[in-house]
C-alpha cells in the first residue's frame, strides 16, 4: 500500500539487503517538494568484497560497493584489472587463475648474465661473470620467484676494497684461520658454544671491503634422546638418557667394519646430526646414473665396477673444462662423482619475513628457515633445501587478517559482518538518525588490527510543525 505526505514532510527510507541508497547512508532522507520527493528515493546494487584467492584488492578499498562504482584488485602475477559494480554484481567477475611465473631479462654493466633467455620462468637461476679487467661485487647467481629474482644482479668494478679482521659474536667463536686483512670475495665461519645454536648463515664474506650479516647465538633448550643405533656399530660410552644441544657421543664399528664419516656425532637442536656408517671393505664402486654426462680419463674405458682405493679421473662433457679426481672408498666415490652445479644463489628475502643473511651462496642440501614478522602469518613450509643450484619453492608471509568489527556506540556497519577481513578490506560506518560522524567513516584492516575509529556524535533535534501535516524530525 502507499502513504501520502503533505509539501515538506521530511521521511527516512531503507533499502532493501543487498541494496544501498544512492548517499549510502543507511536511513537516507528525502523531502516531499511539489515536484515529488527530493532527491529521488534510489536503492542501487551492492557488491561485496570478499577473498579473492591468488590475489587482493588494492590498498584503500572497502567491504562494499553500489551500482556504477569502480576498484581495481591484482594477481599474485602483479597482472591488475578494473571491474565495476552493476545490477547484476562485478563486472567481470573478480578472479586470479594461474598464470605461469615469469622473470625479465637481467642485465650487467660490463658482464654476461647466463643462460640470456628473453623470459624466465619460476626456479630459472641465471650466473653472472665480470669482465677479466673487472671484479664481481655481489652474489654469482640469482634465482626467479613469484616476488621476482632474488638477490639482485651484482655490479662489476675495476678496484675492490679489503676488509679487516671479522668482527666477534656472543656465545661463539671464529674457527677459521684468523688474518690481519682478508681480500674481497674471502670468507670466514663461525661456531656457538656448548648448548647454543646459530641464527644466520655460519660464513661471512668480504664483499668491497664490508663484511656481511653476522651471525647470532641463543640459548637452545631442546635436547636429544639416546643416540640411534647405526648398522654393523654402535654409540659408546652412553652416561646420559638426554643431551643438550652442542654435546657429543662417539661411535664404533664391528670387528672387520670400518667408518665412513665422522665417528662423533653432536646433538643439534634437538636432532642428532650426521651419523657415520659402517663399511665392508670388500664393497665395489660402481659409475652413476649419469654415466653418459662423464667422460672417464681411465682405460678401459667401458669398466663399470672399481675396488676399494681404486682411483677414478673424469670431467662433465656439458662445461667441464678440468678433470676431477675421486676414490672408491668402502663402497662410495669420494668425492661423489657429480656433473651438476651444486651451489644456490643466496637464500630470498621473502616479503614480509625476517631479513636473513643473503651474499653467500649455499651447497647443496645445506637448508635455510624463514621466521615471518609478527604481523604476518606463515604459509608453507618452514624451511627449504639447496637442491642442485636451485632453492626449494619457498613459504609465504601473509599480512594477518583481522577479526571482530570494532563495536562504535550510536553506530551501525554497512552491510553483513564477516567473521574475518583481508588486510586493505574497509568496513564502513553509519551513525544512527540524530548523530554525526567524527572522524572517517571507514576502519581499515592493516597488519591484524584495525584503523583508527570514528566517534559518532549527538546533534539537536528539532520539532517542525507544518499547516495541516504532522510533526517529523529533521
Amino acid at each position: 500500500y502507499y502513504l501520502t505526505h503533505f509539501l515538506g514532510v521530511s521521511i527516512y527510507y531503507g533499502c532493501l539487503d543487498g541494496y544501498v541508497s544512492e548517499s549510502e547512508t543507511t536511513w537516507p532522507m528525502i523531502t516531499c517538494t511539489r515536484t515529488g520527493w527530493s532527491p529521488a528515493p534510489k536503492c542501487l546494487k551492492k557488491c561485496s568484497t570478499g577473498h579473492l584467492e591468488n590475489g587482493r584488492f588494492l590498498p584503500g578499498y572497502r567491504n562494499t560497493y553500489k551500482e556504477g562504482d569502480e576498484i581495481s584488485y591484482e594477481c599474485s602475477d602483479n597482472l591488475r584489472t578494473k571491474v565495476t559494480c552493476t545490477k547484476n554484481g562485478w563486472s567481470p567477475t573478480p578472479s586470479c587463475t594461474s598464470h605461469t611465473i615469469e622473470c625479465e631479462m637481467l642485465r650487467l654493466a660490463h658482464g654476461q648474465v647466463s643462460p640470456p633467455k628473453a623470459k624466465y620462468d619460476n626456479g630459472d637461476v641465471v650466473t653472472f661473470s665480470c669482465a677479466k679487467s673487472h671484479k664481481r661485487v655481489g652474489p654469482d647467481s640469482s634465482q626467479c620467484y613469484y616476488f621476482g629474482w632474488f638477490p639482485a644482479s651484482p655490479t662489476c668494478k675495476e678496484e675492490t676494497k679489503a676488509c679487516g679482521p671479522p668482527p666477534s659474536i656472543t656465545n661463539g667463536n671464529i674457527i677459521s684461520e684468523l688474518h690481519e686483512e682478508y681480500e674481497h670475495g674471502d670468507s670466514v665461519e663461525y661456531d656457538c658454544d656448548l648448548r647454543f645454536k646459530i641464527i644466520g648463515s655460519r660464513k661471512i664474506e668480504c664483499i668491497d671491503g664490508e663484511w656481511t650479516s653476522l651471525p647470532s647465538c641463543t640459548e637452545e633448550e631442546k635436547t636429544c634422546g639416546l643416540p640411534p643405533p647405526i648398522a654393523k656399530g654402535k654409540a659408546v660410552n652412553i652416561d646420559n638418557h638426554q643431551y643438550g644441544h652442542g654435546e657429543t657421543v662417539d661411535y664404533e664399528c664391528e670387528k672387520n667394519y670400518v667408518m665412513v664419516g665422522p665417528k662423533t656425532v653432536k646433538c643439534l637442536s634437538g636432532k642428532w646430526i650426521s651419523l657415520p656408517s659402517c663399511a665392508d671393505q670388500s664393497a665395489t664402486c660402481g659409475l652413476p646414473e649419469n654415466f653418459e654426462n662423464i667422460a672417464i680419463l681411465q682405460t678401459p674405458i667401458k669398466k663399470r665396477i672399481y675396488k676399494h682405493k681404486a682411483p677414478i679421473s673424469y670431467k662433465c662433457k656439458t662445461d667441464g673444462t678440468n678433470f676431477i679426481q675421486s676414490t672408491c672408498k668402502y663402497g662410495e666415490w669420494t668425492p661423489k662423482l657429480d656433473c651438476i652445479e651444486r651451489k644456490c644463489p643466496p637464500p630470498p628475502q621473502l616479503p614480509g619475513a625476517i631479513k636473513i643473511t643473503e651474499t653467500r651462496n649455499y651447497e647443496n642440501g645445506e637448508k635455510i628457515a624463514f621466521t615471518c614478522l609478527k604481523a604476518f602469518e606463515h604459509q608453507g613450509v618452514k624451511e627449504i633445501m639447496c637442491e642442485n643450484g636451485k632453492w626449494q619453492s619457498p613459504p609465504r608471509c601473509v599480512e594477518m587478517p583481522c577479526t571482530d568489527v570494532p563495536n562504535i556506540i550510536n553506530a551501525q556497519t554497512e552491510g553483513r559482518v564477516k567473521n574475518s577481513y583481508e588486510p586493505g578490506e574497509t568496513v564502513r560506518y553509519q551513525c544512527h538518525p540524530g548523530f554525526t560522524i567524527s572522524g572517517s567513516s571507514d576502519v581499515t584492516c592493516k597488519a591484524g588490527k584495525w584503523s583508527t575509529q570514528p566517534v559518532c556524535e549527538g546533534t539537536m533535534r528539532i520539532s517542525v510543525c507544518q499547516k495541516g501535516g504532522e510533526i517529523v524530525e529533521q
